[in-house]
This record gives structure tokens, sequence and C-alpha cells, in this order.
């Protein structure tokens, strides 16, 4: 079953509610939110990364080299790059809002996937998937641009918006096709069966053992 990104309910929650608090600046601010918001991203940016780090410093001693050593590569490239925007917000805040219709078309198409395939093993069909579209479509009109800067701003935080509601609606749906597949397809009935071993020159039947001979009196 495919969870890709709905693994944990916690990053999930937080995806949609970063979603909904982006939307609102942009709707509250649509001339002045843009470095605003660049400025609030940066700080969880950089906030995120410094909290990795120390997670992995605290945690290095039982991880494996490879794990600690992308966990760290990963925390700090997310702290640097939170900085640079921290210092020159402008690089980014002309075009946030193409960023955000690029954003929508992503997690559009990864919630046709995800609660697609959910949706169809709890045999609801594939009703719920209108927010998906919805959000993807939506982030299409953002990369065409028809309307002024401002109009733009407003109509990409409604969409954001919609997108961190319709989010946490997947996450439901997700996590009870989760529960249903682990009841009908148990880790333990999926383990694979032990593998016979070949015949050796003794035996016709690989691992079976001959039995002992024992000579019995006919008396």
């Amino acid at each position: 079953m495919i969870l890709l990104g709905y693994k944990s309910k916690i990053t999930t929650i937080l995806r949609a509610l970063a979603a909904i608090g982006v939307g609102i600046v942009l709707i509250a601010l649509p001339n002045d939110g843009s470095p605003l918001l660049v400025r609030i991203i940066a700080s969880v940016l950089f906030g995120a990364g410094i909290i990795a780090l120390a997670y992995a410093f605290a945690n290095r001693s039982k991880m494996k080299s490879s794990h600690y050593s992308l966990i760290l590569v990963n925390a700090i490239a997310v702290a640097v790059l939170g900085l640079v925007l921290l210092i020159w917000p402008g690089l980014i805040a002309g075009i946030i809002v193409t960023i955000v219709g690029i954003v929508l078309i992503c997690f559009g198409l990864l919630q046709v996937v995800v609660l697609g395939g959910a949706m169809n093993f709890l045999g609801l069909g594939y009703a719920g998937l209108a927010f998906s579209v919805v959000a993807i479509i939506g982030g299409i009109i953002i990369l065409i641009s028809p309307f002024t800067s401002t109009v733009m701003s407003v109509i990409a935080g409604i969409l954001l918006v919609y997108y961190g509601l319709s989010e946490l609606f997947s996450m439901v749906q997700v996590n009870k096709a989760r529960e249903e597949y682990e009841i009908r397809f148990p880790e333990d009935a999926q383990a694979p069966a032990k593998p016979v071993e070949p015949a050796s020159k003794g035996s016709l039947y690989g691992n079976v053992k001959d039995a002992d001979y024992v000579e019995v009196d006919d008396q």
C-alpha cells in the first residue's frame, strides 16, 4: 500500500497547518505579505535545521553512520537555506505565488496517488479525489497567472487553505485504509516461508533428514 508522505500523522498535520497558515497570510496581506511570508518560512526552515542537528548529535551513537551522515547533511542544508532567506528575503518574495502554484500541483498529484489507492482499498470510489483535482487545477491557474498580482495572491491563499483542509481529510481516509490493510494482511501472514534446501546426495527431499535405521528382529 502506497503511503508516501502519509506515514506519519504528525508530518501530515504539520504540512496541512503550514499550508493553512501561509494561505491566511497571503489572503490577509496580498500586497505586503510576500516578504513577511518568506521570513516566516525562513524562520521555520532555520529552526527545523537546528532541531534536526541537535537530534542527530544526541542520537549519533544509536544511528548507522550512513543514516547519521544523511540527517546531518540535510539538517545543515535546511538551516543554511533558512538563514539565507532570513538575510535576503527578496530572493524569493517576488516568485512566492509561483512557488505556491508548483507546490499545489505536486502535493495535489501526491494526494491523487495515495488517497486514490486508499479509497479504492476501502471501496469508497473516487469521489473524494475531487479535492485533489481542484488543488491541481488551482495550481495550474496560479502558474498561468491571468489576473493582477494582488488577486493572484488572494487566490493562492484561498487554494492553500483549501489544500490544508483537504490534507486533513486525506489523512483520515489514508489512516482508515492503513488500519484495514493491517487487519487483512498482518505482518506475520506476509512472512516468507522457509526456503527448502537443495537435495543432498544422500537425500531426495532437501532438508528432510533421514531417520536412524534400527534393525528389528522378525521373531
